[in-house]
């Protein structure tokens, strides 16, 4: 519980009195510069303590900038508070700035080639149709019995590709022998060559873009618990001010909707740990990378 030094003086203040105006770092409309700002302080926070957000990231964050007005003529009385980071509490804007940046990476980031799906088609069906082929050469001993090997044994996307290469240099090294024993033909093998470029590369950009989203998910996830934390010693802070005044949730309000009436005898920390177990839309904030991350298709 923050407490005042003895020159405090806990007046009442006008909530409608005008606001501060921002810290000239903070430049209106240009999140990256409060990304850059925060960065260190994403950067401290462990990996192994992130989990997804429990609430809605756009309601945290409406609601935390309405909190940052209404919020802003205590800032005076709040810096006299004894064990309270008020220069914390300043960089509040920046690090909901950075929660925005972050959740619009992570919701518009780039998705994989929709054409790798197709393309794989493509490949195995050129692949049965070789392998129909070459097969018939085998039992009819123009090719060696084992010369085939594993290919075709796997839908595995990658692996597909491998043979499509391996089925190309295998016809254009045997080619003298095959030569009008086959409907294959060198072309086609060619053609079969460069699909499977084609899907590596676009096995490849998916995998990138997939690093790229879960980073810009983990950059997310962290900012949010700045923004979590941060307004919560804001709003501990201000239920303290306003005890007597009992209007501290109009103007730090709680994220959490349905919150209970306190009951006698019971505190205000009780009270927002049983809120918490009903978060505002808990669920709807999905995080957008599961589609490309955790859902992955099992071919590939």
């Amino acid at each position: 519980m923050p407490t005042f030094n003895n020159n405090t003086n806990n007046t009442n203040v006008n909530a409608t009195a005008p606001v501060a105006a921002h810290d000239d770092l903070h430049q209106p409309g240009l999140l990256q510069a409060a990304v850059a700002r925060v960065a260190a302080d994403l950067a401290a926070i462990p990996d192994a303590e992130l989990e997804s957000p429990n609430l809605v990231v756009e309601t945290v964050v409406t609601v935390a900038l309405g909190a940052l007005t209404t919020s802003a003529p205590y800032i005076p009385q709040l810096e006299k508070m004894v064990d309270l980071d008020v220069g914390r509490i300043k960089r509040l804007r920046d690090f909901v700035d950075a929660l925005m940046y972050w959740q619009g990476s992570a919701t518009f980031a780039e998705t994989p080639r929709p054409e790798l799906g197709s393309m794989v088609e493509r490949g195995l069906a050129i692949r049965e149709t070789v392998l129909h082929d070459l097969g018939s050469l085998v039992r009819h001993e123009v090719l060696p019995a084992n010369i085939l090997g594993d290919i075709g044994s796997s839908v595995a996307y990658r692996m597909v590709a491998r043979d499509l290469i391996a089925l190309s240099n295998l016809v254009h090294e045997r080619w003298p022998s095959l030569e009008g024993k086959t409907l294959i033909t060198l072309a086609a093998m060619d053609e079969a060559q460069v699909l499977a470029q084609k899907i590596l590369q676009a096995i490849g950009d998916r995998d990138a873009v997939r690093a790229a989203v879960a980073s810009a998910v983990r950059q997310r996830n962290k900012a949010f618990v700045l923004v979590t934390s941060t307004y919560s010693e804001l709003r501990q802070a201000m239920l303290y001010l306003r005890r007597k005044e009992g209007d501290a949730d109009k103007i730090v309000p709680s994220f959490y909707a349905g919150r209970r009436t306190k009951r006698s005898g019971e505190d205000d920390a009780s009270v927002e740990a049983a809120s918490a177990a009903s978060p505002v839309a808990k669920g709807a904030d999905h995080d957008v990378h599961s589609s490309l991350l955790d859902a992955e298709d099992a071919s590939s």
